[in-house]
């Protein structure tokens, strides 16, 4: 998952906060507060991935491609909206592992 957070977000559970925004690489979901909806293609080994904030709007991109056909200059198709205050990166990775 890469995408970003205000200062509040839990980082041991990014993924269920309210005050974070991602784009959930595995699945091709918009991902906030436990919460995920169809927004792009999955990505590869070797597939670089894209991020733009812009005007309180998310974009994310994989290869140079925006999904959702999106369309950050326009302002369009973004997977977020309405992001306001200080926000940082977060990038989330899974071992790959099981831990049970």
């Amino acid at each position: 998952m890469i995408g970003v957070c205000d200062g509040a977000a839990i980082l041991s559970g990014t993924h269920t906060d309210p005050t974070a925004w991602l784009y959930w690489c595995n699945t091709g979901q918009a991902y906030t507060n436990s919460a995920g909806s169809a927004y792009g293609g999955t990505v590869a080994t070797n597939d670089v991935v894209g991020v733009c904030l812009k005007s309180g709007k998310l974009y994310f991109s994989i290869n140079g491609n925006w999904q959702n056909s999106a369309d950050p200059v326009a302002e369009s198709g973004e997977a977020f909206s309405g992001l306001t205050g200080t926000l940082h990166p977060v990038l989330l990775l899974d071992s790959g592992t099981d831990a049970g």
